[in-house]
């Protein structure tokens, strides 16, 4: 069982939702709404190597501004 967990195979797959997850709970500080998660998690699969777009559209997003952002 933990070579299959520890494989490339599981990793590769489960890494990205794993990442668009933490990026909710991180930044928003909330559950992911479905479309939202599959809509990021679309955009990182389709380009592994920029996890910065993701990022800035959760730091620019309204929810974080109006949460987090001044006078808050």
């Amino acid at each position: 069982m933990r070579a299959i967990v520890e494989s490339r195979e599981v990793d590769a797959r489960a890494s990205n939702g794993a990442f668009v997850g933490m990026q909710y709970y991180g930044y928003l500080r909330r559950e992911p709404e479905e479309s939202g998660y599959q809509n990021w998690l679309s955009y990182l699969n389709a380009h592994p190597t920029d996890a910065r777009t993701m990022i800035n559209g959760f730091m620019n997003s309204v929810e974080y501004r109006l949460r987090f952002g001044p006078g808050a």
